[in-house]
């Protein structure tokens, strides 16, 4: 995300700030595996179920990622109310 924000931003601007609450959802023991190693079935059927809440081995749900994003929103943005307050967000796939 680093090099995307560099990429997009003036160089005027030139404080990042980093904050885990905008990584990429944890695919916890997936991670890195392609997906007919791990998608049976069986695990299809329950992300088809309740996708929502549907999480890998020690990874987190599509629920779990909305709900740091939006307390990233409320802190950083919402809670300043500031009118000359600029900012950009880079994130990616599904938290976005």
């Amino acid at each position: 995300m680093i090099k995307t924000a560099r990429l997009a931003i003036p160089e005027e601007f030139d404080k990042l700030i980093l904050d885990q609450r905008l990584l990429e959802l944890d695919q916890g023991d997936w991670t890195e595996k392609y997906r007919s190693e791990v998608y049976s079935h069986k695990i299809k059927r329950a992300m088809n179920k309740d996708n929502w809440r549907f999480k890998a081995p020690n990874g987190e749900s599509q629920e779990e990622v909305s709900d740091r994003m939006s307390d990233f929103v409320s802190e950083k943005i919402i809670l300043r109310n500031k009118k000359d307050l600029k900012i950009g967000v880079f994130g990616h796939g599904v938290s976005i």
